[in-house]
């Protein structure tokens, strides 16, 4: 479901861009990054919908204090809040679409979180000190991954309404078997890593 809507939006997206582009009025937004690259909930929200992310940047985001040094946490998370906020007014007020919002603060949430951490001094000394640049890329495409299983869970509320995403969120969290559960890691423990070299590599033809 989540590539034939990215297979939409890339249509209606690159034809609203190539007629901007012939008209040359203005320089339109990029259009959307393929899903299947993508293992971040910000890296998602930034490389969609860039229109609807520029949208969120320029006038809920940077008004309340985006431009402010030494911006606090709870900062952040609550000028986080007020664009999810927007976005469950705008996609529509259900059930659905608040669920799928919902699972998207909490995992936008959770990488402010990992990001803060990140920088914190007992990172920096204890896996920065016991861990190779490697083995600190598969330790975080392992953290990274139940976030991004989350990810397609509430993509599956959004596109196919609530009873297809309980649906899965029941058959993966109570119904699965352990050894179901852990094949199920791998397999976003993998698209983690490929996403991570793909990104790598797209850094290194840019350089």
């Amino acid at each position: 479901m989540g590539q034939f809507f990215f297979i939409k939006y890339t249509f209606i997206y690159g034809t609203v861009i190539t007629i901007a582009r012939f008209d040359e009025f203005f320089e339109p937004p990029k259009p959307p990054k393929c899903i299947s690259r993508i293992y971040l909930y910000s890296d998602m929200w930034r490389s969609f919908d860039r229109g609807l992310y520029d949208f969120l940047k320029e006038y809920i985001y940077r008004p309340s204090g985006y431009h402010s040094e030494n911006v606090s946490l709870t900062s952040k998370l609550t000028r986080s809040f007020m664009c999810f906020t927007f976005i469950f007014i705008w996609h529509g007020l259900s059930w659905e679409v608040f669920l799928w919002t919902l699972f998207n603060f909490i995992g936008i949430t959770l990488e402010t979180l990992a990001r803060v951490f990140g920088k914190t001094s007992y990172y920096l000394h204890y896996v920065k000190r016991n861990l190779s640049d490697s083995n600190e890329r598969r330790f975080l495409a392992f953290i990274t991954s139940p976030l991004t299983m989350l990810s397609a869970i509430s993509n599956f509320f959004f596109f196919g309404g609530i009873d297809a995403g309980l649906s899965f969120f029941e058959a993966i969290f109570l119904l699965n078997t352990w050894i179901e559960n852990i094949i199920i890691i791998i397999i976003f423990y993998s698209m983690c890593q490929i996403s991570i070299e793909f990104n790598h590599y797209k850094k290194s033809k840019q350089q």
